[in-house]
């Protein structure tokens, strides 16, 4: 799959453990208010492990997708995701998060991470794809 750089929320993020509301590295501009990129053949949002994670049991990992009319405004959820670890998918190239843009989605686009306070060693990357991935090929774990 080929990623274009103006579309990556993040790029090999390193996550810290115990720390809350950790922001992606970018945060997208569609350019226009209410752009309606969802209706139609539908654009994705992809989060994906890039560099595997290692924790002890009852941590926790939250993905939280918002958008916001301002880039400095206030943030309001799309999909929030929240794993414990066993049910994760930390290897490297799992997919965290899969799921189609909505068609009502507002000008500026971020993620939000929150690992536990046991989760080390990991990255996270993140974009905006005109194709879902084919999960069962890549033989990972997918949400």
């Amino acid at each position: 799959m080929i990623v274009d750089e103006n579309l990556e929320l993040c790029d090999a993020q390193t996550m810290v453990a115990g720390e809350t509301a950790i922001d992606s590295e970018d945060v997208l501009d569609l350019q226009i208010a209410d752009p309606q990129y969802g209706a139609g053949t539908p654009l994705w949002l992809i989060v994906q492990t890039h560099t595997a994670f290692s924790a002890t049991a009852g941590t926790s990992f939250v993905v939280d997708f918002k958008h916001s009319d301002t880039g400095s405004g206030s943030w309001v959820d799309l999909t929030v995701k929240t794993y414990s670890i066993a049910e994760a998918p930390l290897d490297e190239g799992g997919y965290l998060l899969v799921q189609p843009l909505p068609a009502a989605i507002r000008r500026y686009l971020k993620l939000e991470f929150t690992p536990g306070d046991t989760l080390t060693a990991g990255a996270v990357s993140a974009y905006i794809s005109n194709c879902a991935p084919n999960t069962l090929l890549h033989g990972t774990k997918s949400i």
